[in-house]
């Protein structure tokens, strides 16, 4: 006798074959029979199997804001105490980035990758008889994940978030006529936390922009300059970043 209903059975590959042969000893008025039952269990409605993992490699500009609140207060003091006459310094507000990052992007649309960003800051004052800059440049080495929010073949928008270190690695510089030059390294450095909204649009194939914003958390509070102490670098504020996304290949 030949089971008709088989609908409870979990699919576990593309298909399943069930074959059942009754013995002729238990019905004595049966013949040998060789039933034999196909169920069709595909991964997708259409049949096809789930979308491979693809690895991809991007590089981006950024563009962000920072508060550097420490620093622009005692930029803002210093402006004070020199007086009108005197070049006044500019206060760190923003500045821009270049970066670049390596990830897989997983069948369920899950991307996951590790990032490096360059982020640049400047300021300085000169006058006829001195000079004055700062380059607050800083890296950032993060790990990134990201969860679709919306898939297309023409793309996707996501939410995500980062998590990492920033590396001060900036200078200080001062040249004086008559006094000569002097100029420290910065080091130190801090947690670097991102959350972020984005999305990516495919051009070809192989190739499509991406496009996030959001906010960063990223502050060096302990930084020396040569031998001596020195104010907090604090990078946080928002940031928008794109840049051209290249697929590499499909993992297994």
């Amino acid at each position: 006798m030949l089971l008709a209903a088989l609908g409870w059975l979990a699919p576990a590959t593309d298909s399943l074959a069930l074959e059942l042969r009754e013995d002729p000893a238990t019905d004595p008025h049966a013949g040998p029979v060789d039933g034999r039952a196909s169920i069709s269990a595909p991964w997708t409605g259409s049949g096809s199997r789930p979308p491979r993992a693809r690895t991809w490699i991007s590089v981006d500009v950024a563009g962000s804001s920072y508060a550097m609140t420490d620093l622009n207060d005692a930029i803002r003091k210093a402006n004070a105490e020199a007086g009108s006459g005197v070049a006044q310094q500019r206060e760190v507000l923003s500045g821009f980035g270049l970066g670049g990052t390596l990830g897989a992007e997983l069948g369920s649309g899950v991307g996951l990758g590790i990032g490096v960003d360059r982020l640049y800051g400047r300021s300085g004052a000169g006058g006829p008889s001195e000079d004055f800059s700062m380059e607050l440049s800083a890296y950032g080495l993060r790990v990134f994940g990201s969860l679709p929010i919306s898939r297309t073949n023409a793309g996707s928008v996501f939410v995500g978030g980062s998590m990492g270190v920033l590396v001060a690695t900036g200078w200080v510089r001062s040249e004086v006529a008559g006094v000569g030059r002097y100029q420290a390294d910065l080091d130190g450095d801090g947690p670097l936390l991102e959350l972020f909204l984005g999305a990516d649009l495919a051009l070809y194939p192989s190739a499509g922009l991406e496009f996030n914003a959001g906010y960063r958390h990223a502050r060096v509070d302990y930084v020396t300059l040569g031998d001596l102490e020195w104010w907090d670098l604090d990078y946080s504020g928002v940031f928008a970043r794109t840049g051209l996304r290249l697929r590499l290949a499909g993992l297994p």
